[in-house]
């Protein structure tokens, strides 16, 4: 079942409706106690006249139930808790505490069609409806209902009566097994018996039964005498309301509208101008505020303009779908506030890939939620999803098709986020890029290079391609090559491996890892001397600075040994030729 305010507000609706049956017509004469009939209907046997029983009076107690054996007792109840219930209202006005008369009243009814609290109302307009036609219809076309004795005589299982569509039907099973009550197309038509009983009865003039007069009279929140000091023409029926009502309606509608617009704006704005996401409550606020605008209206449409019939299940129909909205803000903002609440409170760079997943996530949780919002109006104002759904089905493969390059950057985003290959603030080698990493997206991956370039790298790219993220190292390795002129003895090359391993072993900022200094080879014009060493440091920072400190070391090591750094040079050797023994220069 689908939860709605408006249900339960329908519910105590019913109730007021089967207080108020009946309510402004004349006063009868006071009842005599000695002539009363029998409190839930005519006794067995006793003929039903045309006219209302103007002598009914309550029972003895408000737990009785009338008696609905057989169909002259239901049509008595009927007519005479629908007087009862008349002479409360007149007595007392419209109250929030059900009247027995009419749950009495309503007792005659078959229910079975009416499972839900709205039709309940629906259920009272009838009794009451029917309970005019019975009081009008010609006299002794009752007399011939049957009583108990008939129906166990005769096995009676439903009575027409004579020259009408009103029947009733004996209920062969559940709890009301036994029971005469009018059936449900009885019910169905009632309107249309009462419209054509008022018609016959007026000929032609303009009247006000006891039905329209308590239609067109004020619920309990308005005063009645307020209400009578009208002039004449509001009080004038039109379209099933009077035209107080309809003046009431509209005033309500326009307020109630400007409040819902006037709120909704005020909380978009006052979020606008606040930067904590703690103190960003005016989109929560609103929401609620706009659902109790929506109740109240309703309230005072029912329980003070008395609001009835379609026009009060237009105006349900729209409070609903105003609701609906409202509920979906809602839970929208909710989401959104504990995902900044989240970012605040973890210290998350919104930019960074934790900040962009949670936000990741409150979009996909709202997406999920307007869907979902937008199927179940669609289902409550009747449209059929089935043929949507298909339809859906076919638009988005071409949707899809259209937008795949955007899918696809979508999920190599959903990729980066899963497998965390790189963060904002690592410096990283990107294809044949190099840069910093400063923005990581749904869509788009940005990377800052050292040249102050910006690049915007999609995001279906960065899953594919190779990514060297240094910032991920645990420690960086000093390998650097130096070149010593080929006039270095083996000696001074000793001592300057020995200096360098010594150096390295004594500086706080080198691991005990492995260090290692060797010749490595022999170049064109160097002695190569090869460095490996590990770095305790990530940033780049950190290690450029180090690095800068171990090379002046290095150098002034060389230079100590006697020895200095290889150039680029060449040596030319001159040499005179020799003539081989044993030949003179004139045999050559």
């Amino acid at each position: 079942m689908k939860p709605s305010i408006s249900r339960l507000l329908a519910m105590a609706a019913a109730i007021l409706a089967a207080t108020a049956i009946l309510a402004s017509a004349p006063t009868p004469a006071p009842a005599q106690p000695a002539a009363a009939p029998a409190p839930t209907g005519a006794p067995t046997g006793a003929p039903i006249g045309a006219a209302a029983p103007s002598n009914a009076t309550a029972p003895p107690f408000l737990l009785f139930m009338p008696d609905l054996s057989s169909p002259r007792a239901t049509i008595a109840a009927l007519r005479t808790n629908a007087e009862l219930a008349r002479r409360d209202l007149l007595a007392h006005g419209p109250t929030w505490v059900p009247r027995p008369s009419v749950l009495r009243m309503l007792s005659t009814l078959d229910l079975s069609s009416y499972p839900l609290p709205p039709r309940t109302l629906a259920a009272v307009t009838a009794a009451a409806e029917l309970a005019f036609v019975l009081d009008n219809l010609p006299p002794g076309r009752l007399a011939g209902a049957p009583d108990l004795a008939e129906v166990e005589r005769e096995n009676i299982g439903q009575w027409r009566v004579p020259d009408t569509p009103i029947v009733l039907v004996r209920i062969a099973s559940g709890p009301r097994m036994g029971d005469f009550l009018f059936s449900t197309t009885t019910q169905a038509i009632s309107g249309q018996l009462y419209r054509a009983t008022k018609q016959e009865i007026a000929h032609g003039a303009s009247i006000l039964t006891p039905v329209d007069q308590w239609s067109y009279s004020p619920g309990p929140l308005i005063p009645r005498g307020l209400v009578q000091a009208l002039p004449k023409p509001l009080l004038t029926p039109v379209l099933g309301q009077a035209v107080w009502q309809w003046i009431g309606l509209v005033v309500l509608c326009v307020a109630a509208v400007t409040a819902i617009l006037r709120v909704g704006l005020w909380g978009i704005r006052y979020d606008a101008t606040q930067t904590h996401a703690f103190r960003r409550y005016g989109q929560l606020v609103a929401p609620g505020a706009i659902c109790g605008i929506c109740i109240l209206t309703l309230v005072l449409a029912f329980f003070g303009l008395k609001i009835w019939g379609d026009t009060l299940a237009d105006l349900v129909t729209t409070l609903k779908l105003i609701l609906f909205v409202a509920l979906t803000w809602l839970a929208i903002a909710l989401i959104r506030r504990i995902e900044f609440a989240i970012l605040e409170s973890l210290g998350v760079r919104s930019t960074g890939i934790d900040g962009q997943l949670i936000r990741v996530v409150g979009t996909l949780l709202s997406i999920a939620v307007i869907l979902s919002a937008i199927f179940f109006i669609g289902d409550f104002i009747g449209i059929p999803l089935g043929p949507l759904l298909a339809g859906l089905g076919i638009g988005g493969l071409a949707v899809a098709l259209a937008v795949r390059p955007t899918l696809e950057n979508v999920i190599g985003g959903l990729t980066l986020f899963a497998d965390r290959p790189v963060h904002v603030g690592d410096y990283c080698d990107i294809g044949g890029e190099s840069g910093w990493v400063e923005e990581i997206g749904l869509r788009t991956t940005k990377v800052r290079r050292l040249d102050d370039i910006l690049l915007t790298i999609p995001n279906s790219e960065m899953a594919q391609i190779r990514i060297a993220n240094r910032a991920r190292r645990r420690k960086a390795l000093f390998n650097p090559i130096i070149g010593l002129r080929y006039e270095t003895t083996g000696a001074q090359l000793k001592r300057i491996a020995s200096d360098i391993l010594a150096m390295l072993a004594r500086h706080p900022r080198v691991l005990d890892d492995g260090a290692r200094v060797h010749l490595a080879g022999f170049g064109d014009y160097t002695l190569n001397l090869e460095i490996f060493a590990y770095l305790d440091a990530i940033r780049r920072p950190e290690i450029a600075a180090i690095e800068a400190e171990l090379n002046f070391v290095i150098m002034d090591i060389v230079a100590a040994s006697g020895t200095a750094f290889a150039f680029p040079s060449q040596t030319n050797y001159l040499a005179r030729d020799t003539i081989p023994t044993g030949e003179t220069p004139e045999s050559a």
